[in-house]
């Protein structure tokens, strides 16, 4: 239990730093990135299980930064160290890790399109590809599964620090509501998207209790900040999103009916508090100046499914047009030379791998709830509905968005880990 302390408090240390760091306009040197870098992972050698959580916190926190990073950028460091790490565990276990065969047919499938199709592996292959290495690390591990709501809590902590306290990370007018300005350093509705997998994930973690003073304080930290971050970046997918995700784990919880009402009364008094401050103002007027499309995005699926499937060679219904080719379908915005996104990962993965991407994809989001025994099923079966949520209006996973991969490698993770747990108990 030492351990497992003093290794939060250094890491936290270190996310920290990264979280202070906000020059935009000259990136760290060389040197100290990768001395950066190094100070995360050598730790971990001879804790490899806590890897996965690490490099997904760090990783996200970096990924959704305003300033310059201090880690290093390119993704192929992180399939080098992810393979590194794997690779630890395989001789330290001297046995292959049990994973599920269909995984590795995906990502074998979605390579081979990438290559023949474009020509060049997608950003989505190559984030897949490190959360497989991720998964043989993390397997039966845990004090890795632990910590690993921390990370996305972290994240969130992060993003609501820069969006409440840093004025100059508002660099970037996103998007206008009559005299309002939606903005943010990046796609709000990925920021939003990143912070409510850390909302929800803390009022998980505060309805299955902690009796831990400094984790609950972290926790309603982390509720209360992320809440507000959330609405002043006023991305209605990931705020229903999030707002239902909540109100469903509150009423699957193990808890007594009387501590669901208390929870209850304590979000409609949370919800009163920001409507009284304002922080409801600019989600309001944007659902009130929603024209049923939106933000064009219904127009922008029609546009893109109706040319998909008027391509005269129907193989292309089944293995896809490869992201390149697909990006230029549909309707585009304002420069025709600049085509629009899919705005839908179901569709992306239709349209980018076809029948078979599509039928990957919803295999995935299936496969915890199949898995995860039937105790934790509910809560599971939340968390997937959220995300199922969130990628219907942004697409995380085409694009191998960190956070969102990591999250659903999370799930997935979590469901393994309950149904190896009922395999032990049934062997003793």
């Amino acid at each position: 239990m030492k351990n497992k302390t003093l290794y939060l408090l250094y890491y936290l240390v270190l996310m920290l730093i990264l979280v202070r760091y906000s020059n935009m306009q000259q990136s760290p040197s060389t040197i100290y990135r990768f001395g950066f870098l190094a100070a995360l992972v050598l730790p971990l050698i001879n804790k490899v299980g806590l890897f996965p959580a690490i490099i997904i916190c760090a990783l996200g926190i970096s990924y959704n930064s305003y300033a310059y990073m201090i880690m290093p950028t390119g993704i192929w460091y992180y399939v080098v160290l992810a393979a590194g790490f794997s690779l630890l565990v395989l001789i330290h276990k001297k046995s292959l890790p049990k994973a599920n065969l269909l995984f590795y047919i995906a990502i074998i499938y979605i390579v081979l399109n990438d290559l023949i199709l474009q020509g060049h592996l997608s950003q989505m292959a190559i984030v897949f590809f490190i959360i497989l290495l991720l998964f043989n690390c993390l397997e039966g591990e845990d004090l890795g599964m632990s910590i690993m709501p921390l990370s996305f809590i972290l994240i969130s902590l992060a993003i609501s620090y820069w969006r409440l306290f840093c004025p100059e990370a508002e660099i970037k007018s996103y998007n206008l509501v009559d005299d309002m300005v939606q903005t943010g350093w990046t796609d709000p509705n990925y920021l939003s998207g990143a912070l409510g997998i850390g909302l929800v994930l803390a009022v998980r973690e505060l309805l299955n209790g902690t009796k831990k003073p400094l984790y609950l304080g972290l926790l309603t930290v982390t509720v209360v900040g992320s809440s507000i971050a959330i609405l002043l970046l006023a991305s209605r997918g990931a705020i229903v999103s999030a707002v239902f995700a909540i109100a469903a784990l509150i009423l699957v919880s193990n808890n007594k009916t009387s501590t669901k009402v208390l929870a209850i009364i304590i979000a409609v008094w949370f919800v009163y508090i920001l409507n009284n401050n304002q922080y409801l103002d600019f989600v309001l007027a944007r659902f009130e100046n929603e024209d049923g499309t939106g933000t064009f995005r219904t127009e922008i699926w029609q546009s893109k499914l109706t040319e998909f499937f008027a391509v005269d060679n129907p193989t292309r219904w089944i293995f896809g047009m490869g992201q390149t080719d697909a990006m230029q379908l549909g309707t585009y915005m304002g420069d025709s030379s600049v085509a629009i996104s899919t705005h839908n990962d179901f569709i992306s993965m239709l349209l980018y791998y076809g029948f078979i991407g599509l039928f990957f994809l919803i295999y995935v989001l299936v496969y915890p709830i199949r898995k995860c025994q039937k105790a934790e099923r509910p809560q599971i079966i939340v968390l997937i509905l959220y995300f199922a949520l969130s990628i219907m209006t942004i697409e995380p996973i085409a694009q191998g968005n960190y956070v969102f991969w990591g999250f659903l490698f999370y799930i997935m993770m979590l469901a393994r880990q309950g149904h190896q747990g009922s395999v032990e108990r049934n062997r003793r």
